[in-house]
């Protein structure tokens, strides 16, 4: 019984999310949004595995082989892949800050076209403006999905 509560638990977390993507990727900015988040989190990848593995070739080639051209390119590798990932992560930080915005600007503008466009006497029922409020938090906060 307990396992069927949590796959159900799941299976609406996941439509939850597929739901707020679908809102946000229908907007260019939202594609672009997802797109740079996807990338920056490649880029930690690779520092992390850059940390992972070459110290071990660097301690192979200390302890076996002593070339010192592949060592020099080893510890470069070790020490410059981090600086330029942190740059580019920096970089496209930015541009994923000035996207979020913009999109954030676009939801709100949606929103309040869509409300706007509601008929005064529903607008104003205190049970269809509870709705509307809740509705709007999870609009505007559908960025916070990805």
């Amino acid at each position: 019984m307990r396992i069927k509560q949590l796959i159900k638990k799941w299976r609406n977390v996941l439509s939850n999310n597929k739901y707020l993507l679908k809102i946000i990727l229908k907007y260019r900015e939202g594609k672009q949004y997802v797109a740079i988040t996807i990338l920056i989190t490649i880029f930690k990848m690779i520092v992390s595995y850059v940390f992972i593995l070459f110290p071990g070739f660097i301690v192979n080639e200390l302890s076996l082989g002593k070339r010192v051209s592949i060592l020099a390119t080893q510890a470069i590798i070790l020490i410059g892949v981090p600086a330029v990932v942190s740059l580019l992560c920096i970089l496209l930080g930015i541009k994923q800050t000035k996207t979020r915005n913009e999109l954030s600007l676009k939801l709100e503008n949606d929103f309040y076209s869509f409300t706007i466009n509601m008929d005064y006497e529903t607008y104003e029922n205190p049970s269809i403006q509870t709705q509307k409020d809740r509705s709007q938090n999870i609009y505007m906060n559908s960025i916070n999905a990805i």
